[in-house]
């Protein structure tokens, strides 16, 4: 019997799972199992199969404290920002099955994969992402609308989509949270970053103000202008050199 344990330890977050039964006759019973997943919630929400190659898509997702990673098999990723999607590739081995690569993609908005399917030549991964741009390999697409917007992407098999995402930046606080007129947000220090950009992003990962501040070796702390926006739930997104954190601001 195989037992599968959740990731997170309060039990709170979903994570994923890909199954086989193997047909018995008129019964079924479980041959393998495997999970995948971090403190977020991940879903698994698309599966191909050809031959022993199972293909599942789906997403990944921070914690309450911003980025986090995702587990699949000995592949790790970090979120770009608050939702990334993957695609992973599991060979089935019969009375047992690992998971072979698994790549990701996405900004720093919500980024879902909704559909997979393998062809002759590579498999293909269909979505929609709200991060302002989206990283896909060495592409990336421009989101034009104000929500989300499709996409359909390609890929060799075993060729990722994307390289990892910035490291995560430990240390930043957005207060006070909730806040009414202004929040402050404290930025530490990042190896190798003079500058840091920071974005408010609203709850549906569209941009609401950007601008850059610089970055001194002891860190630095920049206002956010809260004026006119809506009260409900946002994001402090800090970008400094390779080094990236989230934060959930909310207005009152």
């Amino acid at each position: 019997m195989t037992v599968l344990a959740n990731t997170t330890t309060d039990n709170l977050y979903y994570d994923v799972f890909v199954a086989k039964l193997a047909d018995a006759g008129p019964s079924g019973a479980f041959a393998w199992a495997r999970r995948a997943g971090g403190p977020g919630d991940d879903y698994a929400n698309a599966l191909a199969v050809r031959g022993a190659d199972v293909y599942v898509a789906g997403s990944f997702a921070g914690n309450v404290l911003g980025n986090a990673a995702a587990t699949f098999g000995s592949t790790t990723f970090t979120t770009a920002g608050l939702i990334d999607l993957y695609v992973a590739k599991l060979t089935d081995a019969g009375p047992s099955g690992a998971f072979a690569w698994a790549t990701r993609a996405g900004g720093a908005g919500y980024d879902y994969a909704t559909a997979v399917a393998v062809g002759a030549t590579g498999t293909y991964v269909a979505g929609d992402f709200a991060s302002p741009t989206a990283g896909f390999g060495p592409m990336a697409l421009a989101n034009p609308n104000s929500a989300t917007t499709a996409y359909l992407a390609a890929l060799a098999d075993g060729t990722a989509l994307a390289t990892n995402a910035p490291a995560p930046l430990a240390g930043v606080v957005a207060y006070p949270n909730p806040a009414q007129v202004r929040a402050t947000v404290r930025v530490p220090a990042a190896p190798g970053a003079a500058r840091a950009t920071l974005t408010l992003l609203d709850a549906r990962g569209r941009v609401v103000r950007a601008w850059a501040v610089p970055l001194p070796a002891t860190g630095t702390t920049a206002e956010v202008a809260l004026d006119g926006l809506a009260p409900g739930l946002y994001h402090v997104q800090v970008q400094a050199g390779g080094w990236r954190a989230v934060q959930p601001l909310v207005v009152e």
